[in-house]
């Protein structure tokens, strides 16, 4: 795999001399990888791990050798079963029963809890917000229909029955169709639809209070459920509050190792660099920077919970979130120069330009980081007192001077290399330029984020009028898509929830039983079960394939835990102390091993775990009862599971009969409208039509549409294709990735060019040539053959595979020579922007339109290989 990914790049014939830009591999010219001495491979490499592994690690020296976030998961697994445990504890001592008679089901309080609990204080917040308001309009509703009509539904007046349908049909597809947030959406449905609405169209008085004539009882069965989810709730506050852990320190503290281990990175990069011999150790830092991504993503997450911590009102969030934007910035410009550097051949001209840019180069990076390294600690202390404000601003005042010195020696560096006739632009030196170019960028954009943290005028200052007037806008901001989906899913829950009204009894058996007398006949499902609606709120999708998937999953949970619950109470639900003891200690290795495996999960399966937990402690904390267990006892576990069935087959009918269009095609139409959107884009960019702040707004539209992409893709995997042709997804996940290489080119390509495009691209002698000739015909031939491949279009794809891919190699070429013939070029900076060496910008821009051919041209191979090998 090392050797595999050592030789992706390899020297394509047609480009310049000294770069490789991923072509095709050729034998010949393998590049040469030379093995370091451990010393100098280790070089800058130096860590501190040893002192930050903690206590834990102390104590269990294994756990040096775990991969990322174990003890991480660990920690919060144990923090939420030991304060579980405490509260199951209380609950013994006190008699479930004897709670419950209170109106405190200790079962149902910790269920709420395990549902709510997050990872943090944050996370718990924002769940708990959501669900407190969810719950609140289900409490309300049942409130006001009560109100006018006193016990509901009982069996004399039916026009009460048909109004309380009515409400209930009205509420389902409001809350389906107002675009509300899905954890508001899922207890609002929960608590009603797949609850409180059973009781008021129920005759039969089935012992629960109900508040009736606009009285609030704390005994009715909407109220004490509201308040169980509040005590929920606050039990799960708790959790996170002792010991305090919150998102903002959890965001915090991955934003500040990111940034500490990017700017490491950024220097060993350079160092690297530097040298005069290829390495493998490229690939390691190129894997660090992949990492870094991934823990900025978690990072994001956290942060957007750490709002609800103070409401968009503290310091230390508005600072980390600039660090944090700073960093994604950063990583936007690393991940091309990257590229850049594994692609270099390190050369004479290599060895050559870096004689004089070495030095000034390390010193501009050096100053770069400082800085960032102020900014860390004024995130960390939430404020920069006098002190810090100056020394920052004295780093920042020598910035330019570093910058201007690096600048100058590339000049000198270009003129040596390019000696024999003057040249000031030379093929063999591309990427040199382009790597002092980015890292001149970086460091103007340290300074303009520094810039902020030294004037954090409005950081806190949230528009709540603004915020509510688009939260406002927004539940009734939907297409023609949202509202059919919304009334499929809205009438398939309403017949899920009439199939439990009726059930579905043998009526003969029933009428003979009445008149002869004997055994009861069991029903299938009884009249009156809300168990059908419940789970068809839990498992509401929009595809097909998520509702199939997310019910396979859920139903071998419910199984599970089910199974596991009625084992542990059948064995431990006794009314003894020695049990009760038991109990309790079940209840922590069950809640921590199920927390862990959520902590540490991902996706369905960090979900499915907390289901687990909560449904299994459930079971466990039931009132105790010293009576043997009955056939009725086990059967009511089989109605909750075949109630479980019916109502996913139910489901599943409505989707494929009444479904919209399946994902694999949204994805194909998605994906003809995205590419074809970035042709006309990149068409009028370098036509003129677009400015750079225009382009900005486009690139960003599309890069959204590629992340939509990215995940309806992923649904598309998982349907069942039954008639269908299979669904290429590899092919699907190469095209997003690479026009997000694409997106990120042509934007990084304006910003280099910016209001001087007509000079140093325009009115170049070769431009048309290299727009009609090379860069439009690899657009378009590379938007016909992605299209023709993703739809199969049989007719199509022949003459496409056939026609032969030109070259991009006379690109650079043709952009080098008119550059150098512009002799001394003035380019314009933008106000308050140091400035760049136009020679090194001309450079940037030729590398990055070779680099966004080239891509292009790997494009089409991938096309054709995935066409020979699918069909």
């Amino acid at each position: 795999q090392v050797w595999a990914q050592a030789t992706r790049g390899v020297e394509d014939k047609s480009a310049p001399r000294g770069h490789t830009y991923g072509s095709a591999l050729d034998v010949r010219e393998m590049p040469s990888y030379t093995t370091l001495s451990k010393e100098e491979d280790l070089e800058s490499y130096d860590s501190d791990d040893e002192e930050e592994e903690g206590l834990l690690h102390r104590f269990a020296p294994f756990l040096t050798e775990s991969r990322d976030g174990f003890a991480v998961a660990q920690k919060a697994a144990l923090q939420v079963a030991f304060w579980t445990t405490l509260y199951a504890a209380i609950a013994m001592y006190f008699h479930r029963s004897v709670m419950g008679s209170w109106g405190l089901p200790m079962a149902t309080i910790l269920c709420n809890m395990l549902f709510t609990v997050g990872s943090d204080l944050g996370s718990t917040l924002s769940g708990m917000f959501y669900g407190i308001i969810g719950s609140f309009w289900a409490l309300l509703v049942n409130w006001i229909f009560l109100g006018f009509f006193p016990g509901g539904y009982t069996g004399e007046n039916t026009s009460v029955f048909w109004i309380a349908l009515a409400v209930i049909f009205i509420y389902t597809f409001l809350m389906i169709a107002l675009k509300v947030p899905e954890t508001m959406r899922f207890w609002a449905l929960i608590s009603f639809t797949g609850g409180y609405a059973m009781n008021l169209v129920n005759p039969a008085d089935n012992g629960e209070p109900k508040s009736s004539n606009w009285q609030l009882s704390e005994q009715g069965y909407a109220e004490n459920a509201f308040i169980t989810y509040i005590l929920g709730g606050v039990l799960a506050l708790v959790i996170f509050a002792i010991p305090f852990l919150t998102s903002l320190k959890q965001s915090q503290t991955r934003v500040v190792r990111v940034a500490k281990d990017m700017a490491d990175l950024i220097q060993e990069l350079v160092k690297y660099y530097s040298r005069n011999k290829k390495t493998l150790k490229i690939f390691d830092i190129k894997e660090d920077f992949q990492s870094l991504g991934r823990r900025l993503d978690e990072a994001d997450a956290l942060g957007g919970n750490s709002w609800y911590e103070s409401c968009g009102k503290s310091s230390r969030r508005a600072m980390t979130q600039k660090l944090f934007n700073l960093q994604k910035n950063l990583m936007e410009y690393a991940e091309p120069l990257l590229e850049v550097v594994i692609d270099e051949d390190f050369k004479e001209s290599h060895t050559m330009m870096m004689s004089k840019m070495k030095g000034p180069m390390e010193k501009v990076v050096d100053g770069t980081m400082t800085i960032v390294s102020k900014l860390i600690l004024a995130a960390e202390d939430g404020k920069i007192d006098e002190a810090e404000r100056k020394d920052l601003q004295d780093e920042m005042d020598d910035l330019p001077r570093l910058v201007a010195a690096l600048q100058s020696q590339v000049e000198q560096g270009s003129k040596m290399v390019g000696r024999e006739g003057h040249k000031s632009i030379q093929d063999e030196t591309l990427g040199e330029h382009y790597v002092s170019l980015t890292i001149c960028r970086m460091a103007q954009l340290v300074l303009d984020e520094a810039e902020k943290f030294l004037h954090p005028e409005g950081d806190l200052e949230d528009d709540w009028s603004e915020s509510f007037k688009k939260s406002c806008t927004g539940l009734i901001n939907y297409d023609r898509g949202d509202l059919k989906w919304a009334a499929r899913s809205s009438l398939c829950l309403l017949v899920n929830f009439m199939i439990g009204l009726y059930g579905w009894c043998d009526t003969a058996a029933i009428d003979r039983w009445k008149e002869n007398g004997g055994k009861e006949p069991e029903c299938m499902i009884h009249k009156y079960t809300a168990g059908l609606a419940s789970i068809n709120v839990v498992l509401m999708s929009r595809y097909s394939a998520g509702t199939i998937k997310a019910a396979l999953d859920r139903v071998a949970a419910v199984v599970f835990a089910s199974v596991v619950g009625t084992l542990g109470y059948t064995a431990l639900g006794w009314c003894t102390d020695v049990y009760r003891v038991c109990t309790v200690v079940v209840i922590f290795f069950v809640t921590w091993g199920f927390m862990y495996m959520k902590y540490d999960g991902s996706g369905d399966t960090a979900g499915i775990a907390q289901r687990l937990a909560a449904i299994t402690v459930a079971s466990l904390m039931a009132d105790c009862s010293n009576e043997a267990s009955t056939p009725a006892t086990f059967s009511g576990k089989f109605h909750e599971l075949s109630d479980i069935i019916i109502g996913v087959l139910v489901m599943n009918i409505f989707d494929m009969v009444f479904g919209e269009e399946s994902a694999a095609s949204q994805a194909k139409g998605m994906m003809t409208s995205t590419v074809t959107e970035f042709q006309t884009v990149f068409k009028d960019y370098i036509d003129g039509k677009l400015k750079h702040e225009d382009l900005k707004e486009k690139i960003a539209g599309i890069d959204g549409k590629l992340s939509e992409l990215k995940s309806t893709c992923s649904t598309a995997s998982m349907e069942p294709r039954f008639w269908r042709m299979s669904f290429n997804s590899t092919l699907m996940s190469n095209v997003i990735d690479t026009y997000k290489i694409l997106c990120n080119q042509l934007l990084k390509t304006s910003r280099v060019l910016d209001d001087d495009k007509k000079m140093l691209l325009d009115s170049l002698p070769c431009f048309n040539k290299l727009r009609n000739e090379i860069v439009f015909p690899c657009l378009d031939s590379t938007t016909d053959l992605v299209l023709a491949t993703i739809t199969r279009d049989q007719k199509k794809i022949p003459d496409l595979v056939v026609a032969p891919v030109k070259t991009g190699g006379e690109l650079t070429v043709m952009l080098v020579n008119d550059l150098n013939n512009l002799g001394n070029v003035k380019t314009q900076d933008r106000k308050g922007e140091m400035h760049l060496n136009p020679v090194s910008r001309c450079c940037a821009m030729t590398t990055m339109m070779q680099s966004m051919v080239n891509a292009m041209r790997t494009l089409q191979k991938d096309c054709v290989s995935q066409k020979l090998m699918t069909g």
